[in-house]
């Protein structure tokens, strides 16, 4: 096993602002929202495969945005539900402040389906 600080010389060699209003949190399930259009794709059969093939282990933190005193979840909502139906409260959550949810629109490898990622790796 090795550590990775001890492998690979690393330094913050960009200073990135925006990274300024990134944290790592645990937060009770109860501060959590969601918005109107994540409420109509909020999707029970995908809460329970999720829950079908849980395992703690392999939590992925929620993506919520910090906005107006609110902490809201932009990605990972059904994980969210699932954790707390797993009896995990706080929730494990990346959080980013900030003033709207603009940031979010932009073009991530997390946003391809199936088809374009198949694309993708079949011309390399």
């Amino acid at each position: 096993m090795y550590k990775l600080s001890e492998i690979l010389e690393v330094k913050k060699k960009i200073n990135n602002d925006l990274c300024k209003n990134l944290s790592y949190q645990s937060l009770p399930f109860s501060d959590l929202y969601i918005l109107d259009n994540q409420l109509d794709r909020l999707d029970l059969e995908h809460i329970q495969d999720i829950n079908k093939h849980f395992h703690p282990g392999l939590i992925r933190s929620v993506s919520v945005a910090y906005i107006n005193e609110k902490y809201i979840v932009w990605e990972g909502q059904h994980t969210a539900i699932v954790c707390y139906m797993n009896g995990i409260d706080p929730i494990p959550c990346i959080i980013y402040t900030c003033e709207d949810l603009e940031f979010t629109k932009l073009d991530t490898i997390e946003k391809l389906d199936t088809k374009q990622l198949q694309h993708i790796i079949s011309t390399l």
